[in-house]
């Protein structure tokens, strides 16, 4: 794995920052599923992963402020240009605030029929 990113050093603590912030996502796996996130990677001080969101398909980055100790979103189209930030966002808030930048839309549950009876179809 290439541990440079944009000309910056990722270090052991950027990989442990990483490993944080998946531990925190992955207490409810199955919403971070539904937003069909995969091509994770360590990023300086965080992660950034790809999403195929009802609201957001792209990518995610979330960066820790050391200074503040919250966390930064980054929600980013596919070519880079940013579509949306959230700063300051504490620990326990984050899966929520995710999720409703990244896929829960109103009338989730019918979404989510019409998805699946689309997906069976085609």
């Amino acid at each position: 794995m290439e541990n440079e990113i944009n000309d910056t050093k990722i270090t052991q603590e950027d990989f442990d920052m990483a490993k944080y912030i998946l531990t925190i996502l992955l207490s409810n796996r199955i919403v971070v599923m539904s937003w069909g996130t995969h091509n994770a990677k360590t990023i300086k001080n965080g992660i950034r992963f790809q999403v195929n969101g009802f609201k957001h398909e792209g990518f995610v980055e979330i960066i820790y402020n050391h200074g503040r100790d919250l966390f930064d979103v980054k929600l980013t189209s596919l070519e880079n240009d940013v579509k949306k930030e959230l700063n300051s966002i504490y620990f326990d808030d984050l899966l929520n605030v995710l999720d409703d930048a990244v896929e829960r839309v109103d009338n989730y549950d019918q979404a989510v029929s019409e998805f699946l009876k689309n997906s069976i179809t085609e």
